[in-house]
């Protein structure tokens, strides 16, 4: 659905990269409604195969799940900031904060349309992601697992990897390549470890839109808008490479360990992760 999607895009809008401001939001709104789309069949898939309620794949948003949400963001941002930190002490990264800034030939306000609708589409991007990825491919594989006789621990490792090589698989179809595989596997590892410790997506969606601020670090084209990488690769070897994702991993798990310890006074797999899901027969 992604790929015949993207392509018939690519057809109308041709390079996206020369694209103007308000076309460029255009096929951002676009991509939206694919990931939307994908998001759709995704949680009506599930919904059938789990003879679940749709509405049981709807996060409530109250309070607490936007307090940890928030958690998520500061946690990601920290782990980023310090591991990039790790790496220009290391002299493996370089940072210019004086370069940060956009170049556009388009106003003001257009400019910020297009930031904020980039933005938009991360998120969504971002919310298919770990709906399907963690929520209904995570969950239902601990659980078909610990239904089979496996041990808890045993079934949510195996589960884990199991769901991580599908999502780094996926990015091969984003962007192509064995080590865009690895990278989103690895990546995917702080997503899937917060959401086995809490059982909820609020904390896993916080740590993956922090991630946005790669695109600060970076630098990123959104048609003929460019952020101004602050962030430069001084080696880029696969070595230093996996060093600073690491320690961006690593740091991750213990603020993640930390916050769920402050929470419940405990770190552990919460039993919900285990429990079989509730089925309702089709006239439900």
């Amino acid at each position: 659905m992604f790929i015949v999607g993207r392509n018939l895009l690519r057809q109308f809008f041709g390079d996206i990269n020369n694209l103007s401001g308000p076309l460029f939001i255009f096929y951002i709104f676009m991509m939206g409604m694919i990931f939307l789309g994908m998001l759709l069949v995704g949680i009506y898939t599930a919904a059938r195969l789990e003879r679940s309620k749709f509405s049981e794949f709807r996060p409530s948003v109250d309070r607490e799940w936007r307090r940890t949400f928030v958690a998520g963001v500061v946690i990601s941002l920290l782990a980023i900031s310090i591991s990039w930190g790790w790496g220009v002490f290391r002299g493996i990264r370089s940072l210019n904060l004086a370069s940060v800034g956009v170049r556009s030939p388009e106003g003001t306000i257009v400019t910020a349309v297009v930031i904020l609708a980039a933005t938009g589409m991360f998120f969504a991007n971002m919310t298919l992601e770990e709906v399907v990825y963690r929520r209904i491919m995570l969950d239902n594989f601990i659980k078909g697992l610990a239904a089979r006789g496996l041990s808890r621990k045993a079934a949510a490792s195996l589960a884990m990897v199991g769901s991580l090589v599908a999502f780094g698989l996926l990015h091969t179809v984003y962007r192509g390549g064995g080590i865009v595989a690895i990278d989103a596997a690895l990546t995917g590892t702080m997503f899937a470890f917060a959401y086995l410790l809490t059982g909820k997506l609020a904390l896993p969606m916080g740590i993956h839109f922090g991630r946005h601020i790669t695109t600060i670090l970076g630098g990123e084209s959104y048609g003929v808008v460019d952020l101004i990488a602050v962030g430069n690769v001084t080696k880029n070897t696969l070595t230093a490479n996996l060093e600073v994702e690491f320690v961006q991993i690593g740091l991750v798990c213990l603020l993640v360990s930390i916050w769920v310890y402050r929470q419940r006074g405990s770190i552990q797999i919460p039993a919900i992760i285990y429990q079989p899901p509730i089925r309702h027969s089709q006239s439900d």
